[in-house]
């Protein structure tokens, strides 16, 4: 909203199966066991999405950011276009800038500052970001940063694999 009020054009996106196209209607049914059937069957189609079509869940919906920018970019008006992500929204934007220059910078808030972090904890809080093969060969979340080379990428508020405030030690080794 302060975007908008500040002048700048804001295009405001639910990826596939989230926001609007989340089939739950905002429902979580999890038990005290922590036991969703709902949530258990959107695991399932995420890990065979990739089975499917050779790319993760988590791809496809950068794509679909990437579709949202050849959009925005139609309509800017040589304005620059910026990506703000909430949350695994993050990472999707991240995943999209590193694939198109067009983008002039990318705002994180509340992502997973790196995978390193649950690979390391014996516990995790955090849902969304396991369904990437291979990408921890490949790339650690706060490495996508780099590839944006000259592009600012600002990380506000990241946290750890329960979910929590990142430690400003993590985020200082991995800067």
């Amino acid at each position: 909203l302060e975007l908008c009020k500040g002048g700048c054009p804001v295009l405001s996106v639910d990826v596939r199966g989230t926001g609007e196209t989340d089939g739950r209607d905002g429902r979580h049914k999890a038990s005290a066991a922590g036991w969703d059937p709902d949530n258990f069957a959107r695991d399932s189609h995420a890990i065979n999405v990739f089975g499917l079509t050779g790319r993760s869940l988590d791809a496809l919906r950068a794509l679909d950011v990437l579709r949202a920018l050849a959009y925005a970019h139609g309509r800017a008006e040589g304005r620059p276009l910026w990506l703000v992500g909430e949350e695994l929204g993050g990472m999707w934007a991240l995943l999209a800038a590193a694939c198109d220059e067009r983008v002039a910078g990318v705002i994180t808030v509340g992502t997973l500052l790196s995978y390193e972090s649950l690979l390391q904890s014996p516990y995790h809080e955090v849902r969304g970001y396991f369904w990437n093969p291979g990408a921890v060969a490949d790339f650690d979340l706060c490495e996508l940063s780099a590839l944006l080379v000259s592009r600012p990428v600002y990380w506000l508020d990241p946290i750890d694999a329960m979910g929590l405030p990142a430690e400003d030690a993590a985020w200082a080794e991995m800067t």
